[in-house]
């Protein structure tokens, strides 16, 4: 049987958003379904601490419960634009699930009513938190990019940081900031298992790092980040 420990979301203060985790399990519990005859509008709670919360994320140590919760969902890909069913795969850095999710959902939404579609923007949330995260101030670019896209985006994330990037077929090709303010700015490194440096109008600023690149920022002025030639 299940063992349930109760796991509260404090940052929120609200003792009504209480969690479980099942710790044989390792995923959140499910919410308390209400069995009426639009099942389609239940909430999947057991996921809210990915979304909307984005308190589970790509780069979160809970990441792989959040996962095992979204895998284990209950009637995935059945509910309206009330649920984040298509969001989930995005904030966690699931590329495989995106297109799918995206899919199921836009397939749903049409079916339900055009009144309906795209009522929340939970399309343009996905593709969004698929392009750029920057949770706690640690800033992704293409966090879950999958393998098959290729474009280029302009996002303003937390900092304020104002980021460029581009890919193609699922690689990054390109990655720029513009701080809005002086301070320090703390990057993922967008080529994963590659050395990269970073430049501020041609001068080096940072050199080859580990997996966070961390520098001062000044306002106004814009760095590149690029691949070391071996």
């Amino acid at each position: 049987e299940p063992v349930w420990e109760p796991r509260e979301y404090g940052v929120f203060g609200l003792n009504c958003f209480a969690e479980s985790v099942d710790t044989t399990a390792d995923m959140y519990a499910p919410c308390i379904w209400v069995h009426d005859k639009e099942m389609h509008n239940c909430h999947p709670v057991a996921i809210y601490g990915v979304y909307p919360f984005l308190i589970t994320h790509v780069g979160s140590a809970d990441r792989q419960t959040g996962i095992n919760t979204y895998r284990r969902n209950v009637h995935p890909f059945t509910r309206n634009s009330w649920a984040g069913d298509a969001v989930v795969p995005a904030v966690l850095g699931l590329k495989e699930d995106l297109v799918p999710a995206l899919s199921n959902f836009a397939d749903n939404e049409w079916k339900e009513s055009l009144q309906y579609f795209e009522r929340y923007g939970k399309i343009a949330v996905a593709i969004n938190l698929a392009l750029l995260q920057s949770h706690g101030g640690v800033i992704r670019v293409f966090p879950t990019l999958p393998d098959s896209w290729s474009g280029s985006f302009k996002l303003l994330a937390e900092g304020p940081v104002v980021v460029e990037a581009s890919a193609k077929d699922g690689a990054v090709e390109s990655v720029s900031l513009t701080s809005l303010r002086d301070g320090e700015v703390a990057l993922v490194n967008p080529w994963p298992g590659r050395a990269v440096e970073v430049s501020e109008e041609g001068r080096e600023v940072h050199g080859p790092a580990g997996e966070v690149l961390r520098w001062r920022c000044r306002e106004g002025c814009e760095y590149t980040v690029k691949v070391v030639e071996e």
